[in-house]
């Protein structure tokens, strides 16, 4: 049988681009400098306070990790495997991003922020559980 694809049923490597593109905006955050008001993101990381600014990684990574689960929802992993590498993904790269964000001027990497990264990654994993959003989407036919 011919798997038919659409704009919410794309080929499962172009699945990859979504979470590839959210890690991408979220690696820009982490890349402006603590100093910098001159860009739309400088200018919106010194509006919104310290404290919403971490606790605004919790969604942040909810949403990466649902992004990973849409991703490789098609695979032919069982839903706990889909869950865990979904959730370790967002987990490395929760990591990966602190590490950057430590070497850049004015900013610092945190492990709290890695904790609220995993806060969010663990949330997310629990709806999609609750929701069955965890499946493989698939076009009927």
């Amino acid at each position: 049988m011919i798997q038919q694809t659409s704009l919410l049923n794309p080929p499962a490597w172009w699945r990859l681009l979504l979470p590839l593109a959210y890690m991408a905006g979220l690696f820009m955050l982490s890349s402006v400098p603590g100093d910098e008001t001159e860009t739309a993101a400088g200018a919106l990381l010194e509006w919104i306070t310290p404290k919403w600014q971490n606790l605004l990684h919790i969604p942040a990574y909810a949403a990466l990790t649902l992004c990973w689960i849409w991703a490789l929802s098609p695979t032919a992993l069982s839903r706990i495997s889909l869950l865990v590498i979904a959730t370790l993904l967002t987990l490395l790269w929760a990591v990966l991003d602190e590490a950057h964000q430590a070497n850049v001027p004015g900013r610092y990497g945190s492990f709290t922020d890695v904790l609220l990264d995993l806060t969010g990654a663990l949330l997310a994993v629990a709806c999609a559980w609750k929701t069955d959003f965890a499946r493989a989407r698939t076009a009927p036919g």
